[in-house]
């Protein structure tokens, strides 16, 4: 199976922008979730089925508010958590669109990047 963790920096900026979606119109500030969302891409442009997103989805949250529970500023870790369940909803919701809903990719697919 591929991990995000096999591929070569170039591989991973191909397959990710950071937070928000691909040649979106609307700016999704990164926040102190860039890794988070980079790994949620590769997951997303792995793909499969929806078994696959779900996981994608849960992963990518559990991440963010860990992420977000490591600050130590209460505020700043309310607000990190607040964006997180919103960066979640929105994946959970538009992903649909974003999602590779063919064959899960393998190490072969890396080679047409």
């Amino acid at each position: 199976m591929l991990h995000y963790r096999d591929l070569t920096q170039e591989q991973k900026d191909k397959i990710s922008n950071g937070c928000g979606a691909a040649k979106a119109a609307l700016l999704i500030p990164n926040f102190i979730f860039e890794a988070d969302c980079s790994h949620h891409d590769f997951l997303y442009w792995r793909g499969n089925t929806i078994f696959h997103k779900v996981k994608a989805d849960t992963l990518f949250y559990y991440y963010m508010v860990k992420d977000a529970f490591k600050e130590k500023h209460y505020d700043l870790k309310v607000f990190y958590f607040l964006m997180a369940t919103l960066y979640y909803i929105m994946v959970s919701v538009l992903g649909i669109f974003f999602f590779n809903w063919r064959k899960q990719r393998t190490k072969k697919d890396l080679i047409n990047l």
